[in-house]
């Protein structure tokens, strides 16, 4: 369970459940929301803890938006379709794969990232560019240099201010 222990108008530290004496602590700012990501497989209990943490911010009076990648928008979510039921003999490679996901990424990021952090509002979002480093670049052999330049070409300005 990720609960706070501490929470100030300024820091907000988060025990890391099955990391004993780990801690992520995020600092919080009034001008500039901030964008928390959490990555890991499917299963892994994410949607459950982005849940936690955002109920825990509104609750205490911070303005915060839930999202999700590929998707959050309507047309990301469209793109989301389309990656998630590709079917194919080959055609789709992990090149197109990661071309989608970075689309998607794009649209999400002017659409409701950029606008909500830059008016003070925390972002949390269920996925981003990490996870296309895992499963197109580990996973499916796509070129991790190429990944991790687009990644900061797409999120210029709005790379995660913490990653979970």
């Amino acid at each position: 369970m990720c609960v706070p222990v501490n929470h100030t108008p300024n820091l907000i530290i988060f025990p890391v459940e099955k990391a004993c004496g780990v801690y992520i602590m995020i600092a919080m700012s009034p001008e500039r929301g901030k964008f928390i990501l959490f990555e890991g497989v499917g299963g892994a209990g994410k949607t459950e803890q982005i849940n936690r943490v955002y109920t825990y911010l509104t609750d205490r009076g911070l303005s915060v938006v839930k999202t999700r990648e590929p998707g959050g928008v309507r047309d990301a979510e469209e793109i989301r379709e389309i990656i998630f039921n590709l079917k194919g003999d080959g055609a789709i490679n992990s090149d197109i794969q990661t071309g989608f996901f970075f689309s998607s990424r794009l649209i999400l990021k002017n659409a409701i990232v950029k606008p909500n952090i830059d008016t003070g509002t925390h972002v949390i979002s269920d996925r981003s560019y990490p996870s296309t480093g895992a499963y197109q670049g580990y996973g499916e052999g796509a070129d991790l240099s190429v990944i991790e330049k687009i990644s900061q070409r797409v999120m210029q300005g709005y790379m995660p201010n913490g990653i979970i």
